[in-house]
């Protein structure tokens, strides 16, 4: 469906369910910073404030770096929109999601959700998401003016997990969470992946005994 008809859908619901002059809104991503592990899954909530005034139709493109995201799924269950012109669609090889949709009668929120956005990190480094600048929000002013007053974009900084280290076990104190009375304690641990032969590869390991559980050792091995 194209603007010409949105726009025609907001004068209708304008002009049969109360017209209201319309100031300004405001599209926001939240949350809009944030760090994130590669492949990890994450939600970002598109939201719409219409500063007391009332808006009732939206038409907004949002774009993300495809080489660093990956959309997952658009939740509207529990969205304003109220009737979607078209179903949210998107692209994860453009990089794109299209939302058209209007709300019959208008509505004046300072925080209403819009969709849900759920991500998978595929990448590393820093990466946008944004508001395409042909993105519009219909005013519920019986002629459509666009009252889209500004945007707030995300940016996010996506890494590698931190290395895990060795898997360690005590068959004299096999419960961490337990006190026992014995004075000698028997450690045992192997490497993450069973690939890394030490025999082979000339692993070591350095360790430290002490009642901090996240310190770090020395790099030097015992």
């Amino acid at each position: 469906m194209n603007r010409e008809t949105l726009k025609f859908l907001s004068f209708f619901f304008s002009f049969f369910f109360w017209p209201i002059f319309a100031g300004a809104a405001v599209l926001s991503l939240s949350p809009s910073t944030g760090t994130f592990e590669l492949g990890s899954v994450f939600e970002v909530d598109v939201l719409l404030n219409t500063e007391g005034d009332a808006v009732n139709a939206l038409d907004v493109e949002v774009r993300f770096p495809p080489d660093k995201f990956q959309l997952v799924l658009p939740t509207i269950g529990k969205s304003i929109i109220s009737l979607w012109i078209n179903q949210p669609s998107f692209d994860n090889t453009l990089g794109t999601l299209s939302l058209k949709g209007v709300v019959p009668g208008g509505i004046n929120t300072s925080g209403g959700l819009v969709t849900k956005l759920r991500f998978r990190a595929k990448g590393t480094g820093e990466a946008y998401i944004k508001f395409a600048d042909t993105s519009r929000v219909l005013a519920h002013d019986g002629k459509g003016t666009d009252a889209l007053h500004n945007v707030v974009n995300g940016v996010y900084s996506l890494r590698l997990p931190p290395p895990l280290g060795p898997i360690v076990a005590s068959p004299t104190h096999p419960d961490s969470s337990r006190w026992y009375p014995t004075k000698t304690a028997l450690l045992e641990w192997t490497p993450q992946h069973n690939a890394l032969d030490p025999i082979r590869t000339g692993f070591r390991v350095s360790y430290v005994l002490n009642t901090d559980p996240v310190d770090i050792p020395d790099e030097i091995s015992e």
